[in-house]
C-alpha cells in the first residue's frame, strides 16, 4: 500500500510541475513552439535512454556455476 501511495504522491508532483512549466512555455513562446520543444525533449530522452544499459542481477545459480568452474575472474596483483 505505502508502493502504491508513493507512486500516486510522485506522479501527482511531476504532473504539478509540468502543468506549471508548460503554462508559462506556452504563454511565452506560444502553443506550437512549446509542444514542439517538449516532444522534441521526449523524443531525445527516448534516444538517451537506449544507450543507457539497465542493472540486471545475477541470479544465484549462475554464481554457483562459476564457483563450480573455478572461475573467480581475473585476479590483479
Amino acid at each position: 500500500m505505502l508502493g502504491l501511495l508513493q507512486g500516486f504522491a510522485a506522479g501527482l508532483m511531476l504532473s504539478i510541475s509540468f502543468f506549471d512549466l508548460a503554462h508559462n512555455a506556452i504563454n511565452s513562446i506560444g502553443f506550437l513552439k512549446g509542444n514542439l520543444w517538449f516532444f522534441g525533449g521526449v523524443v531525445f530522452f527516448g534516444i538517451i535512454a537506449n544507450f543507457i544499459p539497465e542493472p540486471t542481477l545475477a541470479s544465484s545459480s549462475d554464481v554457483k556455476s562459476k564457483k563450480k568452474n573455478g572461475d573467480q575472474g581475473e585476479r590483479t596483483q
